[in-house]
């Protein structure tokens, strides 16, 4: 990856290092910028990643799950210092659909053991790819609409923003059973009655609407409504963990580059202009990394839902200023697309939707704020 910031291993516990530095070098060889470039241009392609087959074989698509289902049982503060890492590579695949997500739900079940779900272990090994569909329509975060319904053991809908659909072994959707309750059913797919469309995006990421008439389901989980909200922001706090990992790679490129390009005899970074922008965004930076490791801290804490917002509004803000003002560094450089640091604007602006806005998240932390 070349220049790195100074502080950006502060905060971390050794374990979360010792994990941050076993999977750099793997991240360093497989996944380079070009396939993400690659993954832009031709973004219909329904077949994973090569990267995700080296993750699988090392274990680290198993961190999350527990080890009734063949995982290893980590927690969310191991996941959150490996998606760091993982932002700072922009890792494509279905890592955070399959790896994260899934097991998030899982957890957030009402009952039933996840070792009883068909082909479980397949996809904590990583030999299956599972993918987690909550959304219908914008809804407003995080209380999706849900139309899609489980009737007799099929369930009948429509799905949006399903990430990594068309290369799923395993879809889990968000639906209403007869009775109206929610609950995740867990679909083998392909199957008949699914239907799966991939939308172009501006990051490279394979983002689905998924049609699903009369289709089988070989298992429903409950989940309450209160699940469903600790599911959400957990995953909120996930993707601002990718978003840390996306700065810190496009500001230490910006500063790399304002220590070695020279103009009027000097550096650039020695000019007020400059360095002072670059200070500042890496102070926001620190604000963010302490704001989303506090979160992480309080995961089952009864403060957690605040703490959660204030860490995904403030990197959501943060991410995009850091690759804005990153860019601008690059002021002279000609074409844009010829440089990666575009690569981190649009994850910024992408990532900054995923799992609530920062005016989702403003409202959900409105009513705490008139309370103080």
């Amino acid at each position: 990856m070349g220049f790195e910031l100074q502080g950006n291993r502060s905060g971390y516990s050794d374990a979360q290092l010792e994990l941050m530095d076993s999977l750099h070098p793997l991240l360093d060889k497989h996944c380079p910028r070009s396939r993400i470039r690659g993954l832009i241009e031709d973004n219909n392609s329904a077949t994973p990643d090569p990267v995700w087959t080296q993750l699988a074989e090392a274990g680290w698509t198993s961190l999350l799950y527990p080890e009734e289902a063949g995982g290893k049982g980590l927690g969310i503060a191991e996941m959150s210092a490996v998606l760091v890492e993982a932002g700072r590579f922009l890792l494509p695949g279905p890592f955070f659909t399959s790896a994260v997500l899934t097991p998030l739900a899982l957890a957030a079940a009402r009952e039933g053991s996840a070792a009883d779900l068909p082909g479980i272990g397949g996809v904590a090994s990583g030999q299956r790819i599972a993918s987690l569909a909550l959304y219908e329509d914008p809804s407003v975060f995080p209380t999706p609409k849900i139309e899609a319904t489980v009737q007799n053991g099929h369930i009948s809908g429509v799905k949006r923003f399903v990430l990594d659909a068309a290369m799923a072994d395993v879809l889990i959707v968000l639906a209403k059973d007869g009775s109206g309750d929610l609950v995740l059913a867990w679909v083998p797919s392909p199957a008949p009655g699914i239907n799966v469309l991939v939308h172009p995006t501006m990051d490279g990421r394979r983002i689905c609407t998924v049609t699903l008439d009369r289709t089988i389901v070989a298992k429903t989980l409950p989940v309450s409504g209160a699940g469903l909200q600790k599911l959400m922001l957990r995953a909120a706090v996930l993707v601002a963990s990718l978003q840390i990992g996306g700065a810190e790679s496009a500001l230490a490129l910006a500063v790399e580059f304002a220590q070695t390009r020279v103009q009027f005899g000097r550096p650039i970074g020695a000019f007020q202009a400059i360095s002072h922008r670059l200070v500042d965004l890496y102070c926001n930076l620190a604000v963010g990394r302490a704001l989303v490791q506090k979160a992480i801290r309080l995961a089952d804490d009864d403060a957690f839902p605040d703490a959660a917002s204030r860490a995904k509004t403030w990197m959501n803000d943060t991410y995009r200023a850091v690759t804005k003002g990153a860019l601008q560094t690059f002021g002279g450089i000609g074409f844009t697309f010829d440089h990666d640091i575009h690569l981190f604007l649009r994850s910024a602006y992408a990532l900054g939707s995923e799992f609530g806005t920062s005016t989702d998240h403003h409202r959900l932390l409105r009513p705490a704020t008139r309370a103080a």
